[in-house]
């Protein structure tokens, strides 16, 4: 946890039975809806980060496709990122996403309102 009392995940879905995730909210509107998702590259030496950046009232999750690296929070901790990893960061986190190894970091992300 941070400071905040924000829980930050990382797992390794590589070695983690399947699990399933709830994507409707207590207000009965489906927050998939709402949501937005992508895939971003980190290609260095010209692209090393993706820059920092805040969360806002979103919520976002990393799944490492391929390549390493590291999510650096700000005032929080740092998470080094290989493939397989799967990384939660709750809403108002200011984060960067830095690719410390010699090929590029290739990884998807899902970005969510947060619930209330």
């Amino acid at each position: 946890m941070d400071g905040r009392g924000q829980e930050f995940v990382v797992m390794d879905v590589g070695r983690t039975e399947p699990f399933y995730v709830n994507v409707s909210s207590r207000r009965r509107r489906l927050v998939a809806a709402v949501s937005r998702s992508g895939l971003a590259l980190c290609l260095p030496p010209f692209f090393t980060s993706v820059g920092i950046h805040n969360t806002e009232k979103y919520e976002e999750v990393l799944v490492i496709l391929e390549g390493q690296g590291e999510m650096r929070i700000t005032g929080g901790p740092t998470m080094d990122l290989k493939v397989n990893s799967v990384v939660y960061c709750p809403p108002r986190t200011e984060h960067n996403v830095v690719n410390t190894g010699k090929t590029r970091l290739r990884y998807a992300y899902i970005v969510a309102v947060a619930e209330d």
